[in-house]
């Protein structure tokens, strides 16, 4: 897809999502301080509330942010603790052997990692989430993100970068497609794969990102 064609996707996904927060999401809302908490159309109104707000989450334009030089081990922390705090899922970091500063745009990169590990908590059955980074000298780095969960099934490693593709009937299948344009926005690819031990992997590299820092 070319940047004319990008631009014009980003355009309609946030003139949709703009409409659906005006009226959909209105009219939700409005129905269902119309209804006792009781009611069974409860759960099916907070979800069709929370579809929403994930679509209109997705279809935001980043905010303007500088490239800056930062800590990789640092970066990365910060977005696990953040997830940590939020949903207990243990999280194993491995750092690289030495400091690696890495050439990003921090919020970006933070949002990717924890955009990765909210899917990997999904089907990690509560095991710990590993998150390994390493520095590909001269300046590229890369962070593998592993699951104890089922691993990818064969259709999930052909489409799950794919908007609305989800293996979860209420869910909008959004997650990794996020990542996946954060991660652009950084220069860099996503990756799936199943490990021979089991879990699934997801790894954000970028060939161009980072150099290690002098020690």
């Amino acid at each position: 897809m070319d940047p004319w064609q990008d631009d014009v996707q980003d355009v309609t996904l946030q003139a949709a999502a703009g409409f659906l927060s005006r009226t959909v999401s209105q009219d939700l809302k409005v129905l269902r301080q119309g209804i006792g908490p009781d009611s069974p159309l409860m759960d099916a109104l907070d979800q069709a509330l929370q579809a929403v707000d994930d679509f209109s989450f997705y279809a935001a334009s980043p905010p303007e942010e500088s490239w800056t030089e930062e800590n990789l081990a640092s970066v990365v922390q910060e977005a696990v603790r953040d997830y940590t705090k939020e949903t207990r899922v243990p999280v194993r970091v491995h750092p690289p052997a030495e400091a690696v500063t890495v050439r990003v745009r921090r919020q970006a990169l933070q949002d990717a990692v924890f955009m990765v590990l909210t899917n990997a908590g999904l089907f990690s059955g509560g095991r710990p989430i590993d998150v390994h980074m390493e520095a590909h000298p001269p300046r590229g780095f890369a962070i593998h993100i592993r699951d104890g969960g089922p691993g990818f099934t064969p259709e999930a490693l052909e489409r799950a970068v794919e908007p609305f593709w989800s293996t979860d009937s209420r869910g909008l299948g959004l997650g990794l497609p996020y990542v996946r344009r954060r991660v652009a926005l950084l220069k860099g690819d996503l990756s799936l794969r199943n490990r021979p031990d089991g879990g699934g992997e997801v790894s954000l590299s970028f060939p161009e990102g980072g150099a290690p820092s002098a020690q």
